[in-house]
């Protein structure tokens, strides 16, 4: 992974929140079903390990933006900026 750091907060944390679940009609939602439960066992649906695949991508993404500075930069503003929003509507939401 380019010997990138795990932080505090990232792509996944402000695009997914908290729980992991691809946000409906995004690009991710429609790849979601090639991912998750891929032997489309019943007893595994909903698992963990999908929201880690999801949350993967992600990653991933995050990653890829560290090619260029431009895009560096724009994601790490995203990131900064989002983060004390996803944390006051969840906090708000207890």
């Amino acid at each position: 992974m380019r010997d990138v750091k795990p932080g505090i907060t990232g792509l996944a944390q402000i695009s997914l929140g908290y729980t992991g679940n691809a946000p409906e009609g995004s690009e991710i939602a429609r790849l979601a079903a090639t991912m998750q439960n891929p032997f489309d066992l019943e007893e595994t649906k909903g698992s963990l390990a999908d929201d880690m695949r999801i949350k993967l991508l992600y990653d991933l993404a995050y990653t890829a933006s560290l090619e260029r500075l431009r895009t560096y930069l724009s994601t790490e503003a995203m990131i900064i900026v989002k983060t004390p929003l996803v944390m006051l509507r969840m906090t708000q939401g207890r």
